[in-house]
């Protein structure tokens, strides 16, 4: 994603350092699981707690020799643990921690883009009461049913719905996997599943093969789908209430409203919009995998789920500024 449409807080969950320290967590996480049954030391069980970081810098250097991301990582603290490095990864296979990893990503994303739109919801619930009027010839008059007001009040029903689908996108993709190799825990208790994924807030995967389901994932993407598409929606319209003689919110300056449209880019930005329902089907397309143990899917997930959530993330913010504009502008008026 180009940093011009990153925001700091979102596109920190995708960078490799909040990856690799996540990577940690379950690693650390099942290590835990595994010391409550003694079948790890309680003494190494410590060293471990300790000395187990990884050094962000050093791992793309070992994935190169590694040709496989999680091998980096682990190649990386078996550096720092020495022998007790053993006790990492028992039973399992790399798509129980990178499933688990990209679920709490998700899960953070997900955070981000609830908490933007219901800022979004009060927002348009101030705009949808407001007493709005238009000009003609020069004098006010009752605006007409498709004044600001009445158009905020669609805007808003339409993004609470948002809030009830990201929420539920939310809570599908906040699963995770501790399985093993094709998910029929031949090397792993599935007692130990229950217990990391529940000290992870997450539900363990009902059923899973080598990897969760990506329905959920294209469920997830769908729904930010259709968020990005509302959003596009009031990018677009929102222009024409300061574009003729109408004059909204009790006689705002519309030429503030479309100065700080023009300069704020909304024009250009809603066409992201686009990107979003791109990915969406990228990631229906995951959905049907060849074999239970093809991993196609993964090189098309390092693309459209940072990118998708950055972009309406971008457009939440870019909204909710251009509202703000419109409401300020009456205050000043």
């Amino acid at each position: 994603m180009t940093p011009n449409y990153a925001r700091p807080e979102m596109a920190r969950i995708w960078t490799t350092a909040f990856k690799y320290a996540t990577v940690v967590a379950v690693e650390l996480a099942v290590c835990e699981a595994y010391a409550r049954r003694g079948l790890i030391p309680s003494d190494a069980m410590n060293r471990i707690r300790r000395h187990a970081r990884v050094d962000d810098d050093r791992i793309p250097a070992l994935e190169q020799r590694t040709r496989h991301e999680l091998v980096a990582i682990l190649t990386n603290l078996e550096e720092r643990l020495g022998s007790d490095s053993r006790f990492l990864h028992m039973g399992l296979t790399s798509s129980d921690v990178l499933d688990t990893v990209l679920a709490l990503q998700l899960r953070s994303a997900a955070d981000l883009l609830i908490a933007a739109e219901v800022s979004l919801c009060d927002l348009l619930r101030c705009l949808a009461s407001a007493q709005t009027v238009e000009l003609q010839h020069g004098h006010p008059a009752q605006s007409d049913p498709r004044g600001l007001s009445r158009a905020a009040t669609g805007w808003l029903d339409e993004a609470q719905r948002n809030v009830s689908r990201l929420r539920r996108a939310r809570d599908i993709i906040s699963v995770g996997k501790i399985s093993g190799a094709v998910g029929n825990f031949a090397h792993v208790d599935p007692a130990i599943e229950v217990e990391v994924c529940s000290g992870l807030g997450l539900e363990p995967a009902l059923a899973a093969n080598q990897i969760i389901q990506r329905d959920r994932h294209a469920e997830y993407c769908v729904s930010l789908a259709i968020s990005a598409s509302s959003l596009e929606r009031i990018l677009r319209e929102l222009p024409n209430f300061a574009a003729t003689q109408r004059v909204d919110l009790a006689g705002a300056a519309f030429c503030s409203l479309f100065d700080s449209w023009t300069l704020g880019g909304g024009g250009g930005v809603s066409a992201l919009a686009h990107v979003v329902r791109a990915n969406a089907l990228a990631a229906l397309q995951n959905v049907a995998l060849w074999h239970e143990r093809d991993l196609s899917h993964s090189s098309v997930e390092r693309l459209i789920l940072p990118d998708s959530t950055m972009i309406l993330d971008y457009l939440l913010d870019v909204t909710i500024h251009l509202l703000r504009t419109t409401m300020d502008s009456d205050t000043r008026a």
